[in-house]
């Protein structure tokens, strides 16, 4: 469908009709729109990142429910897939949390969990690495240090790969909070 370079890929969220699985895709250069094959699963506040190859797309909500999924979208075959993760040390479920690639692994932190107060099940310092091999996926947790303050949702994160590190912003109109984290 497309070649990947120079597309914007938008997925999912919550439009005036509820939620979504629809895909769209932007070719930057040419400024069209194509509209992808919709995704196997409604998703919104979910993390999604461009591995070079596709996007992954992890967690979020259904409107009803939290999503334990992973899901992959080859945007040049305009095909899904569902990756099942190994089911020991999965994240606990979550919305409004934010990921990063960093060339081999989706980094995913943060978010609301079920106790819907950002407390995550007690996880919300635990940051999770994904590290996709073929189509197996093992969740693996480890913490950086500094230890990452408890956060709700809607954090904001980039990955900057020369200098192995992410960098988190979390804020309101009020206050806000930048931090940096080297990758062990």
């Amino acid at each position: 469908m497309v070649s990947g370079v120079e597309t914007m890929i938008i997925y999912g969220g919550r439009g005036p009709s509820g939620i979504s699985a629809d895909v769209f895709l932007l070719d930057v250069a040419g400024l069209t729109w194509m509209q992808g094959t919709s995704s196997p699963q409604i998703q919104a506040r979910h993390s999604a990142v461009w591995t070079g190859t596709g996007m992954l797309a992890h967690g979020g909500g259904d409107g009803n429910v939290y999503l334990d999924i992973l899901l992959f979208y080859d945007p040049v075959g305009d095909t899904w897939a569902t990756l099942t993760p190994a089911t020991s040390n999965v994240p606990t479920l979550r919305l409004g949390h934010e990921a990063v690639w960093t060339g081999t692994e989706m980094i995913v932190q943060g978010g609301v969990g079920t106790d819907g107060a950002g407390g995550l099940g007690g996880d919300g310092r635990t940051w999770y690495v994904h590290s996709l091999t073929g189509s197996t996926a093992t969740w693996t947790p480890f913490t950086l240090t500094p230890t990452p303050p408890k956060n709700t949702g809607d954090l904001k994160a980039i990955w900057a790969p020369l200098e192995n590190t992410m960098y988190r912003f979390w804020g309101d109109s009020k206050s806000g909070d930048l931090r940096t984290y080297l990758r062990p």
